[in-house]
């Protein structure tokens, strides 16, 4: 049976503060890792981002989204430029989302190549980068830390990764409720996603119905990635979602910290993306 969306319903996600778990506060701790645990949570849960420097994210998003809305509006020609056939980063289409990724390494080696669009914000892109690479590392540092005994952590800043900022455009043409992301879970560690109108949905437990995640103010959702999941043996959750269309369209923006290169988490992870025929481009959607 095809699983529905139950209307008028949102999903609840447990609200994390990031300043109390950037102060180390024990309780808000403690309730970020019962998010990301099977027993009582999703997986997934917000994180309130207000604060004087995670903050800067919240409206550097928006300014990020205008300058990819120009550069999706142009030609396919000019966008498949930037095509990368068997890299993760770069552009790629599928279906009724169109996706652009910026890979972190490149950015701070400065091998980075943008589009134009981009280019007139790579002051903006470079302190959005650095802010959300931090807040992402703060998370699966505390998250990976939180099971006994914790998990071996696989990345770190100084590593090489495919870590990435995707930022991502749900077509207009797709009618509203359309399913345009199948239900999947992300490959990597932790992904934060910035979005401003519902389109992400999550089972519910025991239904065959799935209810959006509506935004929360000031908030982005954090989800726990495969490689997480597999690393702690199952203790944490890599949540099933999908993405739905909303109506007339949206833009997103996600972080993806992905394990270092050459580590047992990527090595994992791959395996099992091979096993179940999965297409790398396809399961990287933001979402």
């Amino acid at each position: 049976m095809a699983l529905t969306t139950a209307s008028k319903a949102y999903a609840h996600l447990e609200v994390i503060n990031y300043e109390k778990i950037k102060n180390k506060e024990p309780a808000e701790i403690q309730r970020l890792a019962h998010a990301s645990k099977p027993k009582g949570g999703r997986g997934l849960f917000f994180l309130d981002l207000r604060g004087p420097i995670a903050g800067r994210t919240l409206a550097d998003a928006q300014s990020l989204y205008q300058s990819a809305a120009k550069f999706f509006d142009a030609s396919t020609d000019k966008k498949q430029r930037f095509y990368k056939d068997g890299f993760d980063d770069g552009f790629s289409a599928h279906g009724d989302v169109e996706v652009f990724e910026i890979a972190r390494d490149e950015l701070v080696n400065g091998s980075l190549k943008l589009p134009v669009d981009l280019q007139l914000v790579e002051d903006r892109i470079r302190d959005f980068l650095s802010i959300i690479d931090t807040i992402s590392r703060d998370i699966y540092h505390i998250i990976g830390s939180s099971i006994d005994p914790p998990i071996q952590l696989t990345t770190t800043s100084d590593l090489p990764s495919d870590t990435g900022l995707q930022l991502a455009w749900a077509r207009p043409e797709a009618h509203e409720g359309k399913v345009i992301a199948p239900a999947h879970t992300d490959r990597g560690l932790l992904t934060l996603l910035y979005y401003d109108v519902p389109t992400l949905e999550v089972p519910v437990d025991g239904t065959d119905e799935w209810r959006l995640v509506k935004p929360s103010e000031g908030s982005v959702v954090g989800y726990v990635g495969d490689a997480l999941q597999r690393s702690s043996e199952g203790r944490l959750l890599a949540p099933v979602h999908r993405v739905v269309a909303p109506q007339g369209g949206t833009y997103v923006a996600a972080y993806l910290l992905r394990p270092a290169f050459g580590t047992e988490s990527t090595v994992l992870v791959n395996l099992y993306l091979a096993k179940r025929c999965f297409s790398p481009k396809l399961v990287l959607l933001w979402l």
